[in-house]
């Protein structure tokens, strides 16, 4: 087998989330199948983010400015002139390695590297979102990858359209083996308290649902700056007895105990993996129709509801009808509506392309 590179802006737990765990799970999979993996962390790691196996090496370049969101206006640039020279440097030791690079800056940081070994690059959000004055050329240096990996067939069918070479490979999860025979009781949102992800807005869909009137309960789990208004809405809607804010939990088996519904209120979404951990374990999620991730995954009736972005009066109906038993489908047929996403049907992508890298 050949060897493998994981690029992240930092595997520290501070940044925690979607893409830092799919990371682990790729890099963990790949590793147990014999490749010789390792994620390089541009940024310090005081204590890495998620658990990755014994087989896989976890490199630190200690970068004091090592993403973009760190910086404004022109002083962005700084990411690109000092993450230059230190990752060149790592680069000459490895350079029979495969790179998978993990966002846009740094898809577009390895694009200014000159062709001395293979990149495959994947921006983990949807490419609804990638339209902006800089479009045109930020595909133009994608094209100097080897790959883009699109998380949808739309993303891939974007890129090829662009003049970049693509392949279609979707996040994974693994198969829960647990016997589940019914659904909880509660509903959950899992995501930070930002805008983007609209924590407030899932918030306001459970209180118009009314469940809390029937004893139902909501458990919101995440951490960001939202978390205040979070705590004056519930204050303002009198349910302070039904809704809990959980945060530094990272736990599926716990965030996940319980519970009937998931809530996803995004306002961008690439391939939300918190549908495909519910789903994983037979719970019905209702997702905004935003990007192209939630419509690959729910099929309605089956495994959830699409609802149209911030049709909230929608979206609580759609929650009743859940809890009242009116959904067409059990925990069994939730967990089989996302077969063709579990670990042993999308790994096998991901080595039919490393393989074909490795040998030119």
């Amino acid at each position: 087998m050949g060897s493998v590179v994981f690029v992240v802006h930092t595997f520290d737990e501070s940044q925690i989330g979607g893409v830092l765990k799919i990371t682990s799970m790729q890099a963990n999979a790949l590793a147990k199948r014999g490749w010789n993996v390792s994620v390089l962390s541009l940024g310090r790691i005081t204590m890495p983010a998620y658990q990755l196996d014994d087989a896989v090496k976890l490199i630190c370049l200690n970068l004091k400015y090592y993403d973009t969101r760190q910086l404004s206006g022109i002083n962005k640039l700084l990411f690109f002139l000092m993450s230059y020279r230190k990752v060149l440097n790592f680069l000459s030791g490895h350079s029979n390695a495969v790179f998978v690079t993990t966002s846009a800056p740094i898809n577009i940081l390895f694009s200014l590297f000159n062709k001395r070994f293979k990149v495959i690059g994947c921006d983990h959000t949807a490419t609804t979102y990638s339209k902006n004055k800089l479009t045109f050329v930020i595909n133009l240096l994608k094209r100097r990858l080897d790959y883009m990996v699109g998380l949808t067939p739309e993303d891939a069918l974007y890129y090829k359209k662009s003049g970049i070479t693509s392949t279609y490979i979707p996040n994974f999860i693994e198969r829960d083996t647990a016997e589940k025979h019914h659904l909880g009781n509660e509903v959950v949102f899992i995501g930070r308290f930002s805008k983007e992800k609209n924590p407030l807005g899932a918030l306001r869909i459970f209180y118009l649902s009314r469940l809390f009137e029937r004893g139902v309960k909501m458990r919101i789990y995440g951490y960001g700056d939202l978390k205040p208004d979070l705590l004056a809405a519930i204050r303002g809607y009198n349910i302070q007895s039904f809704v809990s804010i959980v945060e530094g939990e990272t736990d599926p088996n716990v965030m996940l105990d319980n519970v009937k519904c998931l809530l996803l209120t995004s306002e961008i979404e690439g391939f939300p993996m918190v549908l495909l951990e519910a789903m994983s374990k037979g719970i019905y999620c209702i997702s905004y129709d935003v990007g192209y991730g939630p419509r690959n995954i729910i099929q309605n009736s089956i495994n959830g509801f699409l609802v149209e972005h911030g049709f909230e009066e929608n979206a609580a109906g759609k929650l009743v009808n859940i809890f009242n038993g009116l959904g067409e489908s059990s925990p069994d047929k939730i967990k089989d509506s996302i077969e063709q996403f579990y670990t042993e049907q999308v790994i096998e992508k991901w080595e039919v392309l490393l393989r074909e890298l490795s040998h030119k």
